[in-house]
């Protein structure tokens, strides 16, 4: 430490601008830092936008896959309903076919009684009175 021979730090503490400098260089360093954090928080930021991004599209992928999926569903048991339709149809088309010939019966008895209650004007008559009119004809 001296005069003629001072160190570094005698020397730029000699110096008249040092504390500016000083002040400046700090200034310098903490723009650079802060400069520094918000590059990277802006990619922070990004990046999880970026992964918000693809877990939205990731849901929608899996929604649509269920939605096809439920579609598949409904369209095979809209083939059992159909199949399941198709029976009853003829089904009920056999049943009244079967009611139109036992409808056709049922008109030709009614008729075949209606024949015989024309044919037997006098049907007061008992059985007695039956028994009576067949010893009359073996006799």
């Amino acid at each position: 430490m001296s005069l003629e021979n001072p160190t570094i730090l005698e020397r730029i503490s000699a110096w008249p601008y040092a504390k500016v400098t000083a002040a400046g260089v700090g200034l310098l360093i903490l723009i650079g830092l802060v400069a520094f954090g918000i590059d990277r928080c802006g990619k922070w930021n990004e990046s999880r936008a970026d992964r918000k991004t693809k877990e939205q599209i990731a849901n929608t992928a899996k929604e649509i896959a269920n939605i096809s999926n439920t579609i598949s569903n409904l369209e095979l048991q809209k083939a059992e309903k159909q199949g399941e339709l198709n029976r009853d149809m003829e089904q009920l088309h056999s049943d009244l076919a079967d009611r139109e010939d036992a409808k056709a019966e049922t008109n030709a008895a009614l008729a075949n009684f209606q024949k015989a209650v024309n044919s037997n004007s006098n049907v007061n008559r008992t059985a007695e009175d039956l028994e009576e009119i067949l010893r009359r004809l073996d006799r």
